[in-house]
């Protein structure tokens, strides 16, 4: 077993002491299954197709055994992702099973209105939203007047079920799916603005790191409304390539990109949606600084030290950091972070895999792979991230909607830190300094 073809939800399993080996792990997450179902109402709410489209895309990443969407008729959806007009096409592009049996051991959600009969599940959870708001709660509760302004609600709604539902089955949380959660991305402290009904959205950015948070926030940006599309341009900067394990955190990654540069893969998929790109294939540096037009709204998405300490040097006009906690006990966490502000960038500690890691002390799933793999391989294995695609994009909703709101006059925070598991508890630290005004590029957004 390569520490690139790990999956980082069976490495969750094996950290824990849950499983004795690979394979048992593999088993568990072959033995998760979910079900969807879609209301007539997808058709004209762009926060449901977002949300919809970020159930299965995480979902089939994360409920290995299959995601299954049924639907009383195929309706009509406008993914830019997606590439297909149909609910059945959005279904088969990201790896779901259209029209196939629900299991009724499994979790279900629910988008819209649909009827309690054939309706199946262990838990059922219903996605809603109004504007900037996205909740979860367990179906037949009310749903929220789903105004639909701002599809980033969707998104988030869609990961928050998505992670409601894995919690139910993987944890076997007793209140998970059985609670109502709710989580605004325009927080209202004092006399703030309320979000204007037409947005003026991020056109100009340079994105650092496109693995599982990068790709999150660049799935999330593509759902945002945008007039013209091919109006905004991008920086993508990565060296690594994609592997396999990749695949099980990564929204725009399948197999087709496995050993391919990062940078140009998701350029390509960037470009399918109609965003312009440019890719850098070096390391961000305390040198990389933006120079002409280039962007100087910085996105640092890496989970390690380095990139975080060369955004003290402050080449950004602004930067958003966010991360990850990457342990089996922290892999629901986040944080993100803005700059200038009240943390140093340097202080933010890095990642995990640098650690001294005793081979004997590792959990008996390792002990068992120590007659396949050297001892350096053993601790390269457990020295991956534990990860989960609905953490990173939970995440990516705080980041985008820090853009937004920057450039839209709304409130704006230092420091953003949550975990799944107790949405509830969110940390909002407001900025203490706002920004000078400054033209860090914009568009309109559909009205």
């Amino acid at each position: 077993m390569h520490k690139d073809a790990l999956h980082r939800l069976a490495k969750q399993a094996m950290d824990s002491g849950r499983v004795s080996s690979v394979e048992q792990a593999m088993g568990l997450l072959r033995s998760l299954h979910l079900n969807v179902y879609v209301g007539p109402e997808i058709e004209d709410s762009r926060s449901l197709q977002a949300a919809l489209a970020t159930i299965i895309n995480t979902g089939r990443r994360t409920f290995v055994g299959g995601v299954h969407v049924v639907a009383s008729e195929d309706y009509t959806v406008d993914i830019p992702w997606s590439q297909s007009t149909s609910l059945s096409g959005l279904a088969r592009k990201f790896g779901a099973n259209w029209l196939s049996s629900a299991k009724e051991s499994a979790p279900s959600i629910i988008l819209g209105g649909v009827q309690s009969e054939g309706l199946v599940g262990s838990r059922k959870i219903q996605v809603t939203f109004d504007g900037w708001t996205a909740s979860v709660t367990p179906w037949r509760r009310g749903r929220l007047p789903e105004r639909d302004t701002y599809p980033v609600a969707g998104v988030l709604a869609g990961a928050m079920a998505v992670s409601e539902a894995f919690l139910s089955q993987w944890t076997r949380n007793a209140l998970a799916g059985e609670r109502k959660l709710e989580v605004c991305l325009w927080p209202h402290i004092g006399d703030q603005i309320e979000p204007p009904t037409a947005l003026l959205l991020p056109a100009k950015l340079w994105i650092v790191g496109l693995g599982h948070l990068g790709q999150a926030v660049l799935w999330t940006l593509g759902l945002l409304p945008y007039k013209h599309p091919d109006e905004v341009s991008f920086v993508l900067q990565d060296f690594d390539k994609i592997s396999e394990s990749n695949d099980s955190t990564c929204l725009l990654t399948d197999s087709q990109g496995f050993d391919k540069k990062k940078s140009r893969w998701i350029a390509e998929r960037c470009e399918e949606v109609g965003f312009q790109t440019t890719i850098c294939e070096r390391l961000f540096s305390e040198e990389t600084s933006p120079q002409g037009d280039e962007p100087e709204l910085c996105l640092c998405l890496p989970d390690n030290m380095a990139a975080r300490e060369a955004l003290a040097t402050g080449r950004f006009r602004y930067s958003i950091e966010a991360g990850l906690g990457d342990s089996h006990e922290t892999f629901m966490q986040f944080g993100v972070h803005t700059f200038p502000g009240v943390i140093d960038p340097t202080s933010l500690g890095g990642d995990n895999r640098h650690k001294s890691i005793e081979v004997n002390s590792l959990p008996p799933a390792y002990q068992v792979l120590g007659d396949k793999v050297e001892a350096c391989g053993l601790v390269e294995l457990a020295g991956v991230a534990v990860g989960a695609p609905f953490v990173g994009t939970v995440a990516a909703c705080f980041v985008v909607s820090e853009l937004v709101r920057l450039l839209n006059g709304g409130p704006l925070f230092d420091i953003i830190q949550g975990d799944l598991r107790n949405l509830d508890d969110i940390t909002f630290v407001e900025k203490r300094k706002v920004p000078t005004p400054y033209n860090y590029g914009f568009v309109e957004s559909i009205s």
